[in-house]
């Protein structure tokens, strides 16, 4: 069963469109600099680091190249998704 939150993504992404108003996508950052990764041994940033494809930590600026696209008129058709910002590490090598 969907989580109440994604329901009301989904709804809200389907309805809101008709009055050009998008959703902003979730946005879930994998291993960027913060509380979480703080906490961290240096051994297990190096096996995080290895799981992407691209081979480095993400940075705050990759966060903040998404969220640049989606606030800009190229993501006009971007709606109810959730993007992942993790290098890769998901893809399930």
């Amino acid at each position: 069963m969907p989580s109440p939150a994604r329901v009301r993504r989904r709804s809200s992404a389907s309805s809101l469109p008709i009055r050009q108003i998008r959703v902003m996508t979730p946005m879930e950052p994998a291993g960027v600099p913060g509380r979480f990764r703080d906490t961290l041994t240096e051994a297990r940033k190096q096996r995080l680091i290895a799981e992407t494809d691209n081979g480095r930590p993400g940075t705050t600026a990759d966060v903040a190249a998404l969220v640049t696209f989606l606030a800009s008129p190229s993501a006009g058709h971007v709606t109810g998704q959730v993007l992942h910002v993790n290098g890769g590490a998901y893809l399930g090598r």
